[in-house]
């Protein structure tokens, strides 16, 4: 996804040499990509935030009072509750969120910024 974003942005450094409808193309497509890949970071947002408001609700429902097949479920359930539930890739080492979206951010800049100055020479 985001080497996809990269040639994206890294299309629109040429908007000046393109005729308008394709401006137009490059553009829409750079805003859908970006779109796209930042609804999928508030997604892993929004899951998390469920799954802790939903933990803490059970716990402070007063659970222990239950009877003891319910209790077990319930602690079960919260045992596994307690990893968190970002949308994870690359084999659980890359965490999408809100941080995750700023960092790519800042590394398509920077290389965008680099092939511009590679085409320049």
């Amino acid at each position: 996804m985001g080497l996809n974003f990269t040639l994206c942005i890294y299309q629109t450094t040429f908007l000046d040499i393109l005729p308008k409808q394709k401006m137009t193309k490059v553009l829409a497509e750079v805003c859908l990509t970006a779109c796209n890949y930042f609804y999928i970071c508030i997604m892993s947002e929004v899951m998390e935030s469920s799954n802790n408001g939903l933990r803490l609700a059970i716990y402070n429902s007063h659970w222990y009072n239950l009877c003891r097949p319910a209790r077990q479920h319930v602690v079960m359930f919260l045992q596994r509750s307690q990893t968190p539930s970002h949308i994870r890739t690359f084999g659980g080492t890359v965490v999408l969120g809100y941080t995750h979206f700023t960092r790519v951010l800042r590394l398509e800049y920077n290389v965008v910024n680099f092939l511009k100055l590679k085409s320049i020479r």
